[in-house]
């Protein structure tokens, strides 16, 4: 790429907010390393592992709860249209949620109940009380999304630094006091608490004086919400396909705690992913009409995903060991070997993110349904198969494999999706013109 083009890439993404919001997550990040480090050291190796196996069952649970309406908000909020509408679109969808949050926990409380989900008897019983957090974080993603839709990146990044300052304080003080109890409760209270400053910060966005049809704003909700949630849960299992194969298979319950501290390193660098993804999400959205500026915008974002997540990796690759060193010893040396296997998966990942964005911009999610469901199965046998022959390493190979296979698959799926769309939109101005 050359300099002057780069140069003004950095200074577009800089006008956007990028920047703004990636140095709030950076030090977000470099907090929650810290009450990683802290947490590391309260708890043992074997509690880390199964704190990291309800946050994927919660994760799950809390896409299913959410029923995709935060994307609803975010594509619907992010086209051309007045506030008084965009306020009534976010009001119905929140309404929507209620319905899905409450089976959602239902389900997943009698899972726990009847010892389904694991074969760990701490877990099945702390993760009722784990999962009470789920409602607040569904209305805490769609009004996010919201304030991402208006294109308020400051905004939002301001609530996030206010939001998890406050958690992670919380997190480290209650952690030290009552050890895997005292995560659990700081997880839960410190979302419901919160809640109101977040309001606090988008209630001037939202207005009462007009009103859309709830019939008709369900209809363009559900419709986009259906493939979202299909597509979101299906890449969520397969992300943590790992955790839970392991679960089941790993009997050795201490090495399994050092391969979740592991994964949980890989959490600051999908920050930096996804902070990416939250700004251009509504530029794509807006380009959906023209084909030729939506490729424009869609190139200019991927060679900035490109470059961003090459240098994140390098310099984790060399940040992680040392942090190993200092602040964990020779026990936990085994995580380095995991890391760096699975940190080239976050590469791969990395180079196709923006591509299901792009398809979310034009309310295609059902294509990102059918790439998910094309790479799942195959995330399964990889991880089956390679935990069952290597042990935890094996889990890492099989994640990084998984991240390769769908870099093919997406990047397929994705062209034929996008020139499908825009040969439609060409159609319709074409025939548009004839009958004038």
């Amino acid at each position: 790429m050359k300099i002057k083009n780069f140069t003004s890439l950095v200074n577009d993404v800089k006008k956007k907010g990028l920047f703004h919001l990636l140095s709030a997550r950076i030090l977000l990040r470099v907090l929650g390393f810290g009450s990683v480090l802290f947490v590391a050291k309260f708890l043992s190796p074997v509690e880390l592992g199964q704190i990291r196996t309800m946050q994927s069952f919660s994760m799950l649970a809390l896409i299913v709860a959410g029923f995709g309406f935060n994307i609803s908000v975010l594509k619907l909020c992010s086209e051309k249209r007045p506030l008084e509408e965009k306020s009534s679109i976010l009001r119905q969808n929140i309404k929507f949620s209620f319905a899905s949050t409450a089976v959602s926990l239902l389900t997943l409380f009698l899972l726990a109940k009847f010892k389904v989900l694991s074969p760990d008897d701490s877990i099945n019983q702390m993760l009722p009380i784990f999962m009470l957090s789920i409602p607040a974080g569904v209305i805490t993603s769609i009004l996010s999304n919201y304030l991402q839709a208006l294109k308020e990146i400051k905004k939002m990044a301001t609530v996030q630094i206010i939001f998890r300052t406050i958690g992670i304080v919380s997190l480290i003080l209650l952690t030290y006091l009552f050890g895997i109890w005292g995560y659990i409760i700081s997880s839960v209270t410190i979302s419901y608490l919160l809640l109101p400053f977040v309001y606090k910060f988008i209630k001037q966005f939202i207005t009462g004086s007009k009103k859309v049809a709830s019939k008709l704003i369900f209809q363009k909700s559900f419709y986009l919400a259906k493939w979202s949630v299909a597509a979101n849960v299906i890449e969520r299992l397969t992300r943590s396909m790992d955790i839970l194969i392991l679960n089941f298979l790993i009997a050795d319950r201490i090495g399994f705690g050092y391969y979740s501290l592991a994964t949980i390193f890989l959490v600051p660098l999908r920050e930096i992913t996804k902070s990416i993804r939250e700004v251009a999400l509504p530029y794509f959205s807006e380009k959906q009409n023209d084909r030729k500026e939506f490729n424009r915008v869609l190139k200019k974002y991927r060679k900035l995903m490109l470059l961003q997540s090459i240098g994140i990796a390098a310099l984790s690759s060399i940040a992680v060991p040392l942090i190993i060193y200092l602040f964990f010893g020779e026990e936990y040396y085994s995580v380095n070997s995991y890391f760096f296997v699975l940190v080239i998966g976050f590469i791969f990942h990395s180079n196709i993110a923006l591509l299901s964005t792009s398809l979310i911009a034009l309310g295609m999610m059902k294509f990102n349904f059918i790439s998910t469901t094309i790479y799942l199965p195959l995330s399964l046998v990889f991880n089956y198969v390679l935990i069952s022959y290597l042990g935890l390493i094996g889990a890492a190979i099989a994640q990084t494999f998984t991240s390769l296979a769908a870099m093919f698959i997406i990047i397929i799926i994705s062209k034929k999706a996008i020139n499908k769309h825009f040969d439609s939109v060409e159609e319709k101005i074409l025939q548009g013109e004839n009958q004038n």
